[in-house]
């Protein structure tokens, strides 16, 4: 079952920003992510999605730190009005091999809007 991570990111329309997800509740004690990830837009191509990659430095997401190949960082920008939803996963080192994924929220609202 994939799971929905509990943040929600605004942007402006037109806007870029950077996202970085901890898909550390995904991964079993010791398993890191390995491979290429990707960040699917779900139901609509309404978003650009770009520069996924896995986590390469320490990172603070949520106010708990992630280590090393336990997050997926990418950059989202759209300019028509709405909520979506991106599927984030990515490879694991796992016996047997698998996949963490969750999903995140995206919102794409007037810049007066806060997130």
């Amino acid at each position: 079952m994939t799971h929905k991570a509990p943040q929600t990111y605004t942007i402006p329309p037109g806007k870029l920003k950077n996202i970085s997800v901890s898909l550390v509740g995904q991964l079993e004690s010791g398993v890191l992510l390995t491979g290429a990830p990707t960040a699917v837009e779900q139901v609509t191509s309404n978003l650009t999605i770009d520069q996924v990659a896995r986590n390469t430095a320490q990172l603070t997401i949520n106010k708990k730190t992630v280590a090393i190949d336990q997050a997926v960082q990418l950059r989202a920008t759209g300019t028509v009005l709405g909520t979506y939803s991106i599927l984030v996963s990515c490879g694991k080192n796992s016996t047997p091999a698998g996949d963490a994924a969750v999903y995140i929220t995206v919102i794409i609202a007037d810049s007066t809007v806060k997130d």
